[in-house]
């Protein structure tokens, strides 16, 4: 059962993107994102409707209903608001950074709400620990965005492999947005790298002595690896002969 959970759970996550995209194209057919995310709901409802049916769950009454914190009744409306929003953001930033902002907003509002410990949540204090936890999460989902983004315009776009050649790369390091994606990528890459071997060193040395030694190589490594590349990019010059 535990399995079936997790495989759900994340097909879950893969409809995340999916979702806004697909509003998207019928808030362009209807003309509207409004109405897009009415019948967006709509259509939710109606399925949620049918599943309580198929498994006969008993109706509340009107008790229970009546009974219910006013702040209860919100999440309908939050509901709402997330999917508009998404539905106007895709098209015009992308489902990727759409995705990546939303994974912010769900980190920082996590590390608050477990904190003060709102809305039942056992209360968890915020930590160094914690708070560096959530930066690796959202800094994985920018590298992500900015690996695939790499890999798209070198490999596919506007003729691919091809077209690399000194005059490319002169042109793309002469404008400050490719100097700054590219040094983002590069310490982004190095950081999740780095921390990744360094779990490997730890969970593979067995002596104090060895995990010493390949944490010192890895530091030195990254440490060349990123002061060489941040040279290069921020010195090169496109009009070396």
């Amino acid at each position: 059962m535990d399995g079936l959970i997790l495989v759900l759970t994340a097909l879950a996550g893969c409809l995340m993107p999916v979702q806004p995209a697909v509003n998207a194209v019928a808030a362009q057919l209807m003309g509207s994102p409004y109405l897009a995310s009415f019948f967006s709901f709509l259509t939710g409802t109606l399925v949620l409707g049918l599943l309580c049916l198929a498994l006969r769950l008993p109706w509340p009454d009107g008790k229970v209903l009546t009974g219910l914190p006013w702040w209860v009744w919100t999440a309908g409306s939050m509901g709402a608001f997330f999917v508009t929003m998404t539905i106007v953001a895709v098209p015009r930033l992308g489902a990727m950074s759409v995705m990546a902002l939303l994974i912010a907003g769900q980190m920082g509002m996590s590390l608050v709400m477990d904190h003060f410990g709102w809305l039942g949540i056992p209360s968890q204090p915020i930590s160094m620990g914690r708070v560096l936890g959530a930066i690796l999460l959202f800094s994985g989902v920018v590298l992500i965005f900015l690996a695939l983004g790499h890999l798209f315009i070198g490999l596919m776009w506007d003729g691919g492999v091809y077209k690399i050649d000194f005059n490319y790369v002169a042109q793309r390091w002469a404008s400050p947005f490719w100097q700054t994606w590219d040094l983002v990528l590069l310490w982004l890459a190095q950081l999740h790298g780095g921390n990744g071997m360094r779990t490997i060193i730890a969970d593979y040395a067995r002596k104090d002595s060895t995990r010493f030694w390949l944490n010192s190589l890895l530091a030195v490594s990254m440490l060349l690896v990123l002061v060489v590349g941040t040279y290069v990019l921020l010195t090169f010059d496109p009009n070396i002969s």
